[in-house]
C-alpha cells in the first residue's frame, strides 16, 4: 500500500498531475485511517493495570541498614524491612512476614475479591518451605494485596520487587496474553496473510511488466516506468479488503453487544464459528450464580437422619415458610446452622458503598448519610411455574457463594442462638457495682465475631475440605476468650464423612451433647442420600467438628499447622483432622474421628438450555462440562442443562453392574473390568438366581421382566457401551496399567478414544490442572475449543483455549485473559456468538469473493495500458473510487446477509484446513466472474472510444509513452472527407493525399472512408534543463521568454518539432481530428483557435492554466510558474520547435540513446533518418556546383567539410526561403541520405529553435508596466535577445559570434523564424478573438500580442501617429489575439474521459450484479430473497455514488470522469446480466450434481460432485 502511495506521489510530483498526487494522498489516509482502527480495536478493552502502578508512588517506613527512613515503593528494594503495614495500605512488594498480628487477613490480590487469606509469621508456623507452591505459604504476602481487618504486619522482608514480583510477572502474563490473542485471531493472520500474498503477486507482476517495458523496442524512460509500477500495484491490491473485514466484524461486535457478549477481540466473533467443543462449569453461564439452600440432612431429636426442604426453586415453593420455622427449632439443624455459619469464612452483606444495585441501602438517601435505614431483607416474588408468591431474599452479599447461602439461610430462618449482644455496667443504691447484659438473636454475621477465629486453612482440591478453629464461646478477643477451642471443617461429603465417627445425637442422654457412633449403616444411608441429591444437581456440602480442644493442650500461643515443615518428623496437622491412626507420620494430636453434624445441599437455579444445547448439538458442538464437585452431581447438572441426553451414562451402568454384583457376588479371580467373563459366570448360575437377578432389576428399573431380559439388563453391561462418560478426575480406570489414577497420569490414547467414542463427556471432581488437559488435548484431536472460567486459577485454561469466555463477575485476571466476556451471564449468548461467527464466516467469504473480483477488471485495464499500449482505461481515483466506495458500501452491508440455511445446521468450521481465502475462491472471482466484468469494462471503453471517432486500432501506442491526449494525432486516411464544424465539406482536398485546411479541420468517413493507421509525433528535441518545481516562470505567448541563459529550457522534456510533422504529412499522415466527437457533448468550437492568451477556462487541459480576471489583468502576457510549468511543457509548446533552424548540420546526440519508434512511427517518419540538405537557388530544383567537391552547403551559407563549417555567400546575397513540402522541409532541409551523416530514426537532438510566429519583431516592448530597474530606452525583450545573452554557451551562436563578418545581427534571428511564421500548423493570429474561421493576420502586423499598443510608446503624451520610426509597425486597430488549434489532443482527452466513465459503469453495474449473485454460495437468489435491507440500501448507494461521480461538475474535475450518454450507460449491463445468469446456472447444476445416496450399511451419505468439489467456495 505504501509502495504504491509513494509511485503515486513521485509520479504526480514529476508530471505535475494531480490526479497522481490525490491517489496516493487517498492510499495514505486509508491506510492511517486502517491502522487507527485496528490500533483501537486493539487497544479498546486492554485492562487497566493502573491501579498496580500507582502503589509505586505511596510511602512506606522501611529499615535499611539498620535505620529507618520513609521511601516510596518504587525505590523500595530487596532486603528492606517494611514496617506496620496496616488495614487501607497496599503491600508494596513481594514480602516475607517477620512478624504480625495472629488474626490478620490479608486479601490476595492474585485470587480475586473475598480471597482473603490468613497470614502469619514464621515464629507463628508459617514457613515458606512447607508448601510445595510457594504462593500456599502462609507467611508469604504479595505485591497489590491488602489487609483486610484491623490487623498489622509489623515486619515484613522484601524478598522481589518491581516486574520481578508475583503481580508483576502475572501482568506480563496478562500482556503476554494479549499478544497471543492477538496473534491467534485466525481472521486476522487470515486476511494478514492474503493482504501479504496480494501485495507479493502485485509486486512480482510489477516487475514483470517493468521488465517487458524495458525489453520492448520502444522501452519506456524510469520515470514512466515509476508510473507504471504504481498503475499495476494499485490495480493488483484489493484496497478495501482488511478495512471492510475489520468494519464487518464491528458490526458484529456491535450486534453481539446487544446480545450481552462482549468480545474484546473482533477477529474471535468469526473464530467462534469454527468453535466445535465447548468445555463450561456450572458456575457462570450455566446457572444463575445465586444459591439457595434447598435442603438440609442431620439428626432429628429421634435420632435419626432427616431432611428439611425450605421454601425454594428447587421444591418449587411447595413448603411453607411456618414449616421451615418449625423444623428451625430441631436442635440438630440448630447445631448444623451453627456449624455452617461458624465454617464461614468472609461471607457478608454489602456495605453502603458496594450497594451500587441498592438492594440493602435506599437509593434516595445519601450514602454518607448518618442514620440510615437498611431496606428489608426480603421482597415477595412470584414463581413463574407454580404461580405461588414467596419470600425473596434481596440484600446482596460478597464472598464465596455457599458460604453467602448460609447466611442469608440463617437471616431468613434463625435458629435461635443466644449470645451476648452488649454489657452495662451500674452502681446500684447500695454502692455495688452491677453488670447487666441482654441476650438477643445474634445476626450472622456476628456470630462468626462472638465465636471469634483462631486459626484458617482454605479449601485445598486434594485434601477436599476448609479448616476452622474457633473459640467455643462467645467473646471477640481470642486472647481473653478461655473457652475450649472448636475444630471446624466443611468441603466434600466423602471427605468430610471420611473423617467422622460419631454422629451429634440430641436424642442422646446428655442432651445436646450426646454422641453415638457413625456405623457403616449409616454411612451406606448418607451415601445413598448425598447420590440422590447430588444426581438431582444439587451442591452438597458436608460440615463436622471436633470435641472441643482443652486450653490445656492448646493454649492461647499454640501454634497450629496443617502442613508441617519438610524438617518436620510429621506429615499431618498437629490438631484434630480425624487422620487415621495406621497411616505412617501421623501426628498423635491429628487423629481421631470428628463429630457430623449434617450435610447442607444447595440450589443454583440453571438457566432454560434446552434450545441452546439443542442447537449445539445441530451444529456438532460437543459440550463438556467440568465440576469440582462428585459424579453424581455433574451428571445430575449436566442432565439438568441438557449437555447429557444419553438415558444410560457409564455411570448409570457401573451402577447397574453393582447391583447385579451385590446379588450375585464376584468371584476374585475375574477382573473388576472384565464384563464377558462375569456375565459367562452369571449365565452359569442357577436359573432360580439368574431369576431373581432379573426380578430385582426389574423393580429397580421399573420395568416388566421380559423387557429387562430382552434388553438385557439382567446383565452386567461395559460401560463403554454408553455414549456418555461421566469420569471422576481422581479415580479414572487405566485400561493399560489395568489401575485406577489420576486424570494427569492418563496417555493421549485414552483421551483420544475417549472423545471419539463418547459424544458426551462430564468430568467431576476437576481441578484447574484437569480442564487444561481437556483443553490441550481437545486441540490435539482438530477441535476448536472455547472454554469458560471464573476463578484466577482458570486464567493458564483460558490461556491454552482457542477462546477464553467468562462473566462479568469472574477475577481481574480471569477478565483480562479472557477473549469474550458474557455480560449477560447466560450460556445462551456462546451460542449465538457462535451462530454469529459462522454468519459472519459465510459472510466474509462472499464479501471478499465480491472485492477481490473488481480487480481483475482493473488489472485488465492497467495491462491494456502497459502490454498493448492502449489509453489507460481506469485511471487511479477511479480504482479508488470504485474499491473504497462503491465496492466498500455493498461489503459492509452483506454482513448483515441472513444465512441460506439455519447456521447450526452446519458443521463447525476447520479453522485450520477451511480458509476464508481459498484457491477455489480465487479462481472463481478472478478468472471466472472477474474475467466476465474485464470484458465488460473494455467492452464499454471501445464502445465509447468507437462513438468519438477512434477505434481499437487507433488507440495503439496511445498508452504508457503518454502521448494520448498530450500530442495531436496523425492518421493515413482512405477516402472520407474533411469538413468544418458545420458539416460542410471540403470538395477540393482528399483525405488519402493531402492535408485539411484550417477551415475544413475535421474528417468525416461516414461516406465509407476508413482510418487505415494512426501515431503521435515523434518527440526527437531532447530539451533543455531540468525537473524542477521551482521552474524558471515562462510567457506562453512570447517565444523568446523560452530561453533563459545557456538556452531553451523545457524542464527536462523532449519536443515535437516542425520537422518531425513535416515528415509525418510527407508520408500521408495527417492531423486527425475526427467529426464524430464534433457530434459530441464535450466538444468546443474553441479548440480549433483557442486563444493562449485570455482564456477564461482551462479547455487545454491544464496546459494554460486558468486565471481569474484581475490575474488576467496583472498578467495579461500569461506569465506562468512552478508547476504550471511542468504541466505545459508535457503538452507540444503552443508554437513550433525546429531543429534545423538552430543546427543547420542536425548533427544527433551520439551520448543519447535514440527514442525507440514503433513500426507506425518509422512508417510515418520515413526519410527522416537524414535531414542534410543542400542550399537551392531556384527551390531547390538546381543542384549546388559544390556538392560536387565533396563540400555541403548549409541553407544559411555554411560549407561542411574541410574541417569544419567554413562561411560560404554573405547572408544578405542569400535567395528567399520557399519550400516545396513534396521535397523539402518547411524549414527548407531537403530529404536526402548522406551515408556518411546519416542517423537512425528516433534520433534525439540537443538543439533546436522555438518560434511562435511573433517574430521577434517587437523592438520595444516592456514586460511588465513600471518594472523596477528598466531603461526605458531598452525593453527587456530587446535586452534578452541581445545576441551574447541568447547565445550564452550555445555552440552554433559562438561559431556565429565568432565570425565578424557584416550583416550578422538580429534581423538574421528573426529571419529564421520568419520561415515558419505561416506554417499551418504554427499559431494562428486572428484580430479581436480566437476563431477558425477568422482572418488570418500576416506577419508583418503581428506587433501587438502580448501588450496593448499604448504600452509601448515612449510619450504617453505623444499620438501614435508622431512616432512612426519606433522600429514597428501598426496592423489595424484592436488587439491581435494568438491562437493555438489542440482540437487533436481535447477530443483524445474528452473521449478517453467518457470511455474511463463508461468503463467505471460497466464496472459498478457488474459489480452489482456480483453482489446480487454472491448473496449466495449454494442456494438460487431467487429461492434466498432480496431480504436484506441494509445491502438493498448499499446497492442503492453505489449507484448513487457512480451517478455523482458521472455527473456532479466538482467530481468530474476531481476524478477524471465526465457526463456520459444515456447509451453509454448500456454496455455493462449485458454483462451484468451474464454474471448473474451465469452464477445460477452454475449454482442450479452443482446442487443437482452433488446428491445424497445410502450406503452399504443403509445409511444416508452425500456425494459431492464435481462442479461443488471445484467452484464452491
Amino acid at each position: 500500500m505504501y509502495l504504491a502511495a509513494a509511485c503515486h506521489l513521485w509520479s504526480g510530483y514529476y508530471l505535475a498531475d494531480q490526479e497522481y498526487i490525490y491517489a496516493g494522498v487517498v492510499m495514505i489516509l486509508m491506510s492511517i485511517v486502517t491502522a487507527a482502527f485496528l490500533f483501537v480495536e486493539n487497544n479498546r478493552v486492554r485492562p487497566d493495570h493502573k491501579p498496580q502502578y500507582e502503589v509505586e508512588q505511596e510511602e512506606y517506613v522501611v529499615r535499611r541498614h539498620e535505620f529507618e527512613r520513609r521511601i516510596k515503593a518504587k525505590d523500595i528494594v530487596v532486603g528492606d524491612i517494611i514496617l506496620n503495614l496496616h488495614h487501607g495500605q497496599l503491600i508494596p512488594a513481594d514480602c516475607r512476614i517477620l512478624a504480625c498480628d495472629h488474626h490478620t487477613c490479608v486479601n490476595n490480590i492474585l485470587f480475586g475479591y473475598g480471597a482473603a487469606e490468613l497470614r502469619v509469621s514464621e515464629d507463628d508456623g508459617g514457613y515458606l518451605g512447607a508448601e510445595p507452591n510457594p504462593m500456599d505459604a502462609e507467611n508469604m504476602i504479595w505485591r497489590g494485596s491488602d489487609i483486610t481487618n484491623k490487623g498489622i504486619i509489623q515486619e515484613a522482608m522484601v524478598l522481589k520487587v518491581g516486574k520481578q514480583t508475583q503481580v508483576g510477572r502475572t501482568l506480563k502474563l496478562m500482556h503476554a496474553l494479549e499478544e497471543k490473542a492477538d496473534h491467534q485471531s485466525f481472521t486476522r493472520k487470515e486476511i494478514g496473510a492474503a493482504a501479504m500474498a496480494f501485495s507479493v503477486t502485485a509486486i512480482i507482476i510489477m516487475i514483470i511488466s517493468m521488465i517487458y517495458m524495458s525489453l520492448l523496442p520502444a522501452p519506456l524512460p524510469s520515470t514512466d516506468m515509476v508510473i507504471v509500477a504504481a498503475s499495476v500495484l494499485l490495480s493488483c491490491i484489493p484496497m478495501g479488503l482488511l478495512l471492510s473485514t475489520m468494519l464487518t466484524l464491528r458490526t458484529s461486535y456491535s450486534r453481539m453487544l446487544v446480545k450481552g457478549v462482549n468480545v474484546k477481540d473482533i477477529g474471535s466473533i468469526e473464530v467462534m464459528g469454527g468453535v466445535s467443543a465447548i468445555v463450561t462449569q456450572p458456575q457462570g453461564p450455566l446457572s444463575n450464580g445465586h444459591e439457595i439452600v434447598a435442603a438440609l440432612v442431620y439428626l432429628n431429636d429421634d435420632g435419626e437422619l432427616h431432611m428439611t426442604f425450605p421454601p425454594s426453586p428447587y421444591d418449587k415453593y411447595t413448603h411453607t415458610e411456618e414449616y421451615a420455622a418449625a423444623e428451625c427449632q430441631a436442635r440438630g439443624q440448630q447445631h448444623l446452622q451453627k456449624s455452617a455459619l461458624l465454617a464461614c469464612h468472609e461471607a457478608r452483606y454489602v456495605t453502603k458503598e458496594e450497594d451500587v444495585n441498592h438492594t440493602r441501602w435506599p437509593a434516595e438517601t445519601h450514602p454518607h448519610k448518618k442514620h440510615l435505614v437498611p431496606l428489608h431483607p426480603y421482597e415477595l416474588k412470584r414463581d413463574e411455574v407454580t404461580g405461588k408468591r414467596h419470600r425473596s431474599f434481596r440484600w446482596a452479599t460478597r464472598g464465596e457463594e455457599s458460604d453467602c447461602a448460609a447466611i442469608r439461610f440463617y437471616h431468613e430462618h434463625k435458629a435461635g442462638f443466644q449470645i451476648v449482644h452488649d454489657e452495662t455496667s451500674t452502681v446500684g443504691s447500695d454502692g455495688v457495682e452491677h453488670t447487666h447484659s441482654m441476650k438477643v438473636e445474634a445476626d450472622p454475621v456476628d456470630v462468626r465475631d462472638y465465636y471469634p477465629k483462631i486459626f484458617w486453612s482454605p479449601y485445598e482440591p486434594k485434601r477436599g475440605f476448609e479448616i476452622f478453629i474457633r473459640c467455643s464461646g462467645p467473646g471477640k478477643d481470642p486472647t481473653t476468650n478461655n473457652s475450649p477451642r472448636v475444630v471446624y471443617i466443611k468441603g466434600n461429603p466423602e471427605s468430610v464423612i471420611a473423617r467422622c465417627t460419631k454422629f451429634r445425637d440430641p436424642a442422646g442422654p446428655s442432651g445436646v451433647h450426646g454422641l453415638r457412633p457413625m456405623s457403616d449403616a449409616d454411612r451406606k444411608v448418607l451415601d445413598d442420600t448425598i447420590k440422590r441429591y447430588s444426581s438431582e444437581g444439587l451442591k452438597v456440602i458436608a460440615f463436622a467438628e471436633s470435641e472441643p480442644l482443652p486450653l490445656s493442650n492448646y493454649s492461647h500461643n499454640y501454634k497450629y499447622m496443617v502442613n508441617p515443615a519438610p524438617t518436620d518428623k510429621y506429615t499431618t496437622g498437629n490438631f484434630p483432622l480425624g487422620e487415621d491412626s495406621e497411616a505412617p507420620n501421623v501426628h498423635p494430636r491429628s487423629v481421631g474421628g470428628l463429630i457430623f453434624n449434617g450435610l447442607i445441599c444447595t440450589h443454583d437455579e440453571v438457566h432454560d438450555l434446552e434450545e441452546a444445547m439443542s442447537l449445539c448439538r445441530q451444529g456438532d458442538v460437543r459440550v463438556i462440562m467440568t465440576t469440582p464437585e462428585n459424579a453424581e452431581h455433574g451428571l445430575g447438572l449436566a442432565r439438568k442443562v441438557g449437555i447429557v441426553t444419553e438415558e444410560n451414562t457409564d455411570l448409570d451402568l457401573m451402577e447397574h453392574n453393582e447391583i447385579i454384583r451385590n446379588l450375585v457376588g464376584t468371584d476374585p479371580a475375574i477382573g473388576e473390568h472384565n464384563y464377558a467373563e462375569e456375565n459367562r459366570r452369571l449365565e452359569s448360575l442357577p436359573q432360580e438366581q439368574q431369576d431373581h437377578v432379573a426380578h430385582a432389576m426389574s423393580d429397580y428399573l421399573t420395568m416388566p421382566v421380559e423387557e429387562i431380559i430382552a434388553k438385557g439388563y439382567n446383565k452386567l453391561i461395559d460401560p463403554d457401551y454408553s455414549t456418555a462418560a461421566i469420569v471422576t478426575a481422581d479415580r479414572v480406570y487405566n485400561e493399560r496399567t489395568k489401575q485406577y489414577a489420576d486424570l494427569e497420569d492418563m496417555d493421549s490414547e485414552w483421551w483420544e478414544r475417549m472423545f471419539r467414542n463418547k459424544p458426551e463427556v462430564v468430568i467431576a471432581r476437576c481441578r484447574p490442572i484437569h480442564r487444561q488437559l481437556v483443553c490441550l488435548n481437545l486441540q490435539r484431536l482438530d477441535y476448536t475449543v472455547a472454554l469458560t472460567g471464573m476463578g484466577p486459577e482458570d486464567a493458564i485454561a483460558l490461556q491454552d483455549a482457542d477462546i477464553g469466555i467468562t462473566t462479568p463477575e469472574a477475577s481481574t485476571m480471569v477478565q483480562s485473559a479472557a477473549d469474550v466476556i458474557l455480560t449477560g451471564g447466560h450460556f445462551a449468548g456462546i451460542v449465538e456468538l457462535i451462530k454469529e461467527g459462522r454468519l459472519v464466516y459465510e459472510n466474509l467469504k462472499k464479501t471478499t469473493a465480491f472485492l477481490t473480483v473488481s480487480n481483475v477488471p482493473q488489472m485488465m485495464g492497467i495491462f491494456a495500458h502497459v502490454w498493448l499500449q492502449l489509453p489507460l482505461p481506469i485511471n487511479a481515483t477511479l480504482v479508488l473510487l470504485v474499491d473504497l466506495v462503491t465496492n466498500m458500501i455493498p461489503s459492509i452491508a452483506m454482513a448483515g446477509e441472513p444465512p441460506e440455511k439455519p447456521l447450526m445446521l452446519q458443521p463447525p468450521r476447520k479453522l485450520k484446513t477451511e480458509p476464508i481465502i481459498t484457491f477455489k475462491m480465487i479462481f472463481f472471482s478472478y478468472f471466472q466472474i472477474g474475467v466476465i466484468q474485464a470484458f465488460a469494462g473494455m467492452y464499454a471503453y471501445f464502445v465509447v472510444m468507437a462513438d468519438y471517432g477512434f477505434s481499437p486500432a487507433h488507440l495503439y501506442e496511445g498508452g504508457p509513452k503518454g502521448n494520448w491526449g498530450n500530442a495531436p494525432l496523425y492518421c493515413k486516411f482512405d477516402g472520407g472527407k474533411y469538413v468544418n464544424t458545420r458539416g460542410e465539406i471540403d470538395t477540393e482536398r482528399n483525405p488519402t493525399t493531402q492535408r485539411p485546411t484550417h477551415l475544413y479541420p475535421l474528417w468525416d468517413g461516414s461516406d465509407g472512408g476508413s482510418v487505415m493507421e494512426c501515431v503521435h509525433p515523434i518527440r526527437n528535441y531532447a530539451g533543455g534543463g531540468h525537473f524542477s518545481l521551482t521552474a524558471s516562470p515562462i510567457n506562453i505567448g512570447l517565444a523568446s521568454s523560452y530561453y533563459h541563459h545557456g538556452g531553451a529550457k523545457t524542464t527536462g522534456r523532449s519536443m515535437i518539432t516542425v520537422e518531425t510533422l513535416d515528415a509525418l504529412e510527407y508520408n500521408g499522415f495527417y492531423e486527425y481530428i475526427p467529426f464524430k466527437a464534433r457530434m459530441s457533448a464535450f466538444w468546443k468550437d474553441d479548440w480549433l483557435s483557442y486563444d493562449i492568451t485570455q482564456s477564461r477556462e482551462s479547455l487545454s487541459s491544464n496546459q494554460i492554466p486558468y486565471r481569474n480576471e484581475e490575474e488576467e489583468e496583472h498578467h495579461r502576457d500569461k506569465r506562468i510558474q512552478g508547476q504550471d510549468v511542468l504541466r505545459y511543457y508535457q503538452k507540444p509548446s503552443l508554437g513550433l520547435w525546429s531543429i534545423c533552424l538552430d543546427d543547420p548540420l542536425m548533427e544527433p546526440a551520439h551520448k543519447l540513446e535514440p527514442e525507440a519508434t514503433s513500426p507506425y512511427e518509422e512508417d510515418g517518419l520515413k526519410g527522416f533518418a537524414t535531414w542534410m540538405f543542400t542550399a537551392s537557388g531556384n527551390n531547390g530544383k538546381e543542384k549546388d556546383p559544390d556538392a560536387t567537391s565533396g563540400k555541403r552547403k548549409s541553407l544559411w551559407g555554411w560549407y561542411v567539410g574541410d574541417g569544419g563549417r567554413h562561411p560560404a555567400t554573405p547572408y544578405e546575397q542569400l535567395p528567399k526561403m520557399a519550400y516545396n513540402a513534396s521535397a523539402v522541409g518547411s524549414t527548407g532541409c531537403r530529404r536526402e541520405t548522406i551515408h556518411d551523416l546519416s542517423a537512425e530514426t528516433g534520433s534525439l537532438y540537443t538543439h533546436a529553435l522555438f518560434c511562435n510566429g511573433d517574430g521577434y519583431r517587437v523592438e520595444k516592448q516592456f514586460y511588465k508596466k513600471g518594472k523596477p530597474g528598466v531603461d526605458p530606452e531598452k525593453s527587456w525583450l530587446r535586452e534578452r535577445l541581445s545576441w551574447k545573452a541568447w547565445g550564452d554557451g550555445h555552440k552554433f551562436h559562438d561559431d556565429l559570434f565568432a565570425t565578424e563578418k557584416p550583416g550578422m545581427n538580429e534581423s538574421v534571428l528573426r529571419e529564421k523564424c520568419a520561415v515558419l511564421d505561416n506554417h499551418h500548423h504554427q499559431l494562428a493570429y486572428c484580430k479581436t478573438e480566437c476563431h477558425y474561421e477568422c482572418p488570418r493576420v500576416p506577419p508583418e502586423g503581428r506587433f501587438n500580442v502580448t501588450g496593448f499598443q499604448e504600452d509601448t510608446i515612449k510619450n504617453p503624451r505623444q499620438k501614435k501617429s508622431d512616432n512612426p520610426g519606433a522600429g514597428w509597425e501598426v496592423y489595424g486597430e484592436g488587439r491581435t489575439c494568438q491562437c493555438a488549434n489542440i482540437a487533436s489532443r481535447m477530443v483524445q482527452t474528452e473521449a478517453l474521459y467518457n470511455a474511463r466513465t463508461a468503463f467505471l459503469v460497466a464496472i459498478v453495474f457488474c459489480q452489482i450484479a456480483t453482489v446480487i449473485s454472491f448473496k449466495t454460495r449454494w442456494l438460487s437468489v431467487v429461492e434466498h430473497g432480496l431480504g436484506n435491507p441494509l445491502l438493498n440500501v448499499g446497492l442503492f448507494a453505489s449507484l448513487m455514488a457512480m451517478a455523482l461521480a458521472t455527473y456532479s461538475p466538482m467530481l468530474n474535475d476531481l476524478l477524471s470522469t465526465r457526463p456520459i450518454r444515456f447509451f453509454h450507460w448500456m454496455p455493462g449491463l449485458p454483462w451484468a446480466c451474464v454474471i448473474i445468469v451465469y452464477d445460477e446456472a452454475r449454482k442450479f447444476f452443482m446442487r443437482n450434481t452433488s446428491r445424497r445416496t445410502t450406503n452399504e450399511n443403509g445409511e444416508q451419505e452425500r456425494v459431492i460432485g464435481w462442479l461443488e468439489s471445484n467452484t464452491h467456495y
